[in-house]
């Protein structure tokens, strides 16, 4: 009898314990779901929905390491002045045993026809770059060359009458007894056989043909170019009236050969000039818009 009251209020007792678990888990339930939310303060009304607008004070740090080169600095002071370029060297005329024969091509590429005096008036082609004697090439002018002498500019220009002096476009050579002959408007020396053929003194032709440099005191001469290979040298700014135009040249005739040698190069021309001294006939072969002519001198 006792055991099933021990039995029953132990029910009871499990019962009880279960109901007050629930009624606990119900009670915190309640409270969590019945807590407030966490309220946002309301924005200030002086503040816009769009970014703040920065202030000038915002790009003080850019204005101030000038960023973008924005304010470049318009004086420099005169403790951070720079120092005054060195004067210009001026070019002194050059002492070296040297005579300036001609010079020929255009304004990008020059050559230099130079004598060698203490060759026994050896002649050669050079451009900027090369060497003669002691000084090298630094630049080629239609008139003069200059040099570096041991770091000293020098400069060698046409001659007349054994002085240094520039040569108008028209005139650069020294001039001998036989250039006389070579003025423009003197005809002596020449006599027109035909269209092609003209009888010329031999003393006219070795002075207009015997020296590339002579070439260019009446005529500039400009290399001619074809697929980028020389072919010859162009005649332009042939003086009128001079005693080219007189052989039968005209402006703009293009020489490539002389008694069949190619002057594709100063250096082949001044060779084929040189080996005139004892011909007896010149023939020159030309283009003449894009023609091919040949006109022939009887030397006498």
């Amino acid at each position: 009898m006792l055991k099933r009251y021990f039995w029953l209020a132990h029910v009871l007792l499990v019962t009880l314990a279960a109901w007050l678990g629930a009624d606990m888990v119900k009670a915190y339930l309640s409270a969590k779901l019945m807590a407030p939310f966490a309220v946002r303060p309301p924005q200030s009304r002086s503040t816009p929905d769009r970014p703040t607008q920065a202030v000038p004070a915002d790009y003080a740090v850019i204005k101030e390491r000038n960023v973008f080169n924005a304010n470049p600095p318009t004086n420099t002071p005169a403790s951070e002045k720079p120092p005054p370029p060195p004067p210009a060297q001026e070019i002194q005329p050059t002492q070296l045993q040297l005579k300036l024969v001609g010079v020929a091509g255009s304004d990008n590429q020059r050559y230099a026809v130079i004598e060698d005096m203490t060759k026994r008036g050896v002649q050669a082609v050079y451009q900027v770059g090369d060497t003669v004697q002691t000084a090298q090439i630094t630049a080629i002018s239609r008139d003069c060359v200059v040099f570096n002498n041991g770091g000293k500019s020098e400069e060698l220009c046409f001659q007349r009458d054994g002085l240094e002096m520039k040569a108008p476009p028209s005139q650069s050579a020294r001039p001998g007894p036989a250039a006389k002959a070579a003025q423009p408007g003197d005809d002596s020396g020449i006599v027109r056989v035909d269209g092609a053929t003209w009888r010329v003194s031999r003393e006219l032709l070795l002075e207009q043909f015997g020296n590339f440099g002579n070439l260019s005191t009446q005529a500039r001469m400009m290399p001619y170019m074809v697929q980028g290979q020389p072919q010859g040298f162009r005649l332009v700014q042939l003086v009128p009236d001079s005693t080219l135009q007189k052989l039968g040249l005209q402006n703009g005739d293009v020489l490539q050969k002389i008694n069949g040698l190619n002057i594709n190069s100063p250096a082949e021309a001044l060779q084929a000039f040189q080996q005139l001294h004892n011909e007896s006939s010149v023939r020159l072969e030309l283009l003449r818009q894009n023609r091919p002519t040949t006109l022939t001198y009887d030397i006498r």
